[in-house]
């Protein structure tokens, strides 16, 4: 099968994630971070398990995105 314009195919759009021009980016607020330090606390794992455990572990445990993890790992040190 041929696959062309007439099948709604478009060589010059990309192709890949990579050929794309921009990039999709997040940054969590500090309210993220702070909320998910919080609950942590009060979680029976602790603070142990946000400076240790697997982050795709801890993102779904707390309902965050693994980058939360990532900056609360940093605020904590």
């Amino acid at each position: 099968m041929f696959i062309g314009p007439a099948c709604g195919y478009n060589s010059s759009m990309p192709t890949s994630q990579l050929d794309r021009d921009t990039r999709v980016t997040y940054t969590p607020t500090d309210e993220e971070i702070d909320s998910l330090i919080d609950k942590a606390k009060k979680h029976p794992l602790g603070l142990k398990y946000i400076k240790e455990g697997e982050t795709d572990s801890i993102a779904s445990t707390f309902a965050v995105h693994a980058f939360v993890v990532d900056s609360a790992r940093e605020k904590l040190g």
